[in-house]
């Protein structure tokens, strides 16, 4: 019951945000190769991520929200460097083999977008799709579904479930298909090793987050 209320109440709480952003911004940005659609994306998600969990943590859980792995200090800020290096040379790996296998080509390097310096685009695009989106769903997948799902039916299941939930909300995802669902369900699983380990969420965002950046 809780995972229901939670869903719905996500749900809701994002069509809201989203209906008002397009008010205030006079429409929202339908062109995804624009900066201001993957800014408008990163700031509602941030913000139905943060007021969700909340809410359902605190009225629903009857716990903090920082028991989900929260609890900021240097430990912390070192785990979600930890966690970006992992995913930056994840990323380089694969890129590596795709490259002398022939399966990429580099034609050219960009150093402006949409009339934006290079530095200020990848600001711009490290809000937008690293770390919002990377802390945003980590708080929703690795911090509230799985922990209450464990709290529930216990740990193989609750790790299962919502891996399987990962990878199928990320079938909407543009260009997806059931290989790539099946691909990032899997990548679930090395997120929620990261909250496994440490007890903590701050592992597992700076691996999303790198992961989200640096593809």
């Amino acid at each position: 019951m809780r995972i229901f209320l939670f869903l719905i109440f996500f749900i809701l709480i994002s069509r809201i945000i989203n209906i008002a952003a397009r008010l205030a911004a006079g429409g929202f940005p339908l062109d995804k190769s624009g900066w201001e659609w993957w800014a408008m994306r990163g700031i509602i998600v941030v913000i139905a991520a943060t007021i969700v969990v909340w809410i359902s943590r605190r009225f629903v859980d009857k716990k903090s929200a920082k028991s989900l792995g929260l609890n900021f200090d240097f430990t912390a800020l070192k785990d979600f460097m930890t966690g970006a290096v992992l995913s930056s040379l994840m990323v380089a790996v694969i890129f590596a083999i795709l490259y002398y296998a022939g399966l990429v080509e580099i034609t050219g390097i960009n150093m402006k977008h949409s009339g934006f310096s290079l530095v200020l685009w990848l600001m711009i695009w490290f809000w937008g799709t690293g770390l919002a989106v990377g802390r945003s769903e980590e708080l929703v997948f690795r911090g509230y579904l799985l922990q209450n799902l464990k709290e529930g039916i216990g740990l193989v299941w609750a790790v299962i479930i919502s891996c399987f939930f990962y990878g199928l909300v990320h079938m909407s995802n543009p260009n997806s298909s059931i290989l790539s669902g099946i691909l990032i369900a899997l990548l679930g699983f090395v997120r929620i090793f990261g909250w496994l380990r440490t007890g903590q969420l701050w592992l597992s965002m700076g691996m999303h987050a790198s992961w989200n950046f640096f593809q």
